[in-house]
């Protein structure tokens, strides 16, 4: 009995694996699919908006692309003012639940 309660385990986890792996190779290619799917539209894209030229294979699928103008940015930006403390929670919460403090310091 223990001999045929070890081969049955020894059946079922290598069913197990195998499903498992089988299953991770479909999860994998499905990922990789749209993972290409994802670039040919970001490829599309900046073809339209001229900064590359997408590369195109026989039967008009996209395969990569080339920099024709690269993309640059420019400009900039200034953050002013003074940092100040608008409410300062010194006390314990009341639960009230309306986002306020009961005690408050200036």
């Amino acid at each position: 009995m223990a001999i045929i309660t070890l081969i049955l385990g020894i059946l079922l986890g290598w069913f197990g694996n195998w499903f498992y792996y089988r299953r991770s190779r479909d999860d994998s290619a499905r990922a990789r699919e749209l993972q290409l799917q994802h670039l040919r539209t970001l490829i599309v894209g900046m073809e339209n908006a001229g900064h590359i030229e997408a590369v195109r294979d026989a039967q008009g699928n996209v395969t990569g692309g080339h920099v024709i103008r690269p993309i640059v940015q420019t400009g900039a930006a200034a953050v002013q003012g003074q940092p100040a403390i608008v409410e300062v929670h010194t006390g314990p919460s009341t639960g009230s639940g309306n986002g306020s403090c009961d005690t408050h310091r200036p």
